[in-house]
């Protein structure tokens, strides 16, 4: 099963299509994604994307929580996320936050941010793919398992 969070005018077919309101006719479920837990059970979903929605969310760190609570092990979060470096990521003015190429790495285990700031959340990914394009950087992780203890 597939999410696609903040679907906007960008509807998924055969996706189970979320956003803040019933903007649009195919979106499928609402829900303000500051307010956690998310309506979805656990290890619920296959693949989840979320294109221009987690930058604009209260803690970027609890909504990946989040979505790495409801995807199935193995599943795979698409995220596009806006880039440091380009002022038009900085246009939007409800933008939040801003990412590197190296940003997800505080959650993947063997990365050096991962050994020094683990203790930032207990979640763990698999990066599958790491990309920029234009102002954005698109981010494929794949859900691994949580740590139970830190070192």
């Amino acid at each position: 099963m597939i999410l696609n969070l903040g679907c906007g005018k960008v509807p998924l077919e055969g996706a189970v299509n979320h956003d803040i309101d019933f903007f649009y006719d195919w979106v499928d479920i609402t829900h303000d994604l500051n307010e956690r837990p998310w309506p979805w059970e656990d290890d619920t979903f296959d693949e989840i994307y979320a294109a221009g929605v987690l930058e604009h969310l209260e803690s970027f760190i609890k909504s990946l929580e989040e979505c790495h609570r409801i995807l199935k092990i193995g599943g795979k979060v698409h995220m596009q996320l806006p880039n440091f470096m380009y002022e038009r990521s900085h246009d939007d003015p409800t933008h939040r936050w801003f990412f590197t190429i190296r940003s997800m790495d505080y959650f993947i285990e063997g990365t050096p941010h991962c050994e020094s700031f683990g203790f930032y959340s207990k979640m763990r990914w698999i990066k599958d793919s790491v990309e920029k394009i234009g102002t954005d950087i698109w981010f494929v992780l794949e859900k691994a398992p949580c740590v139970e203890h830190f070192s």
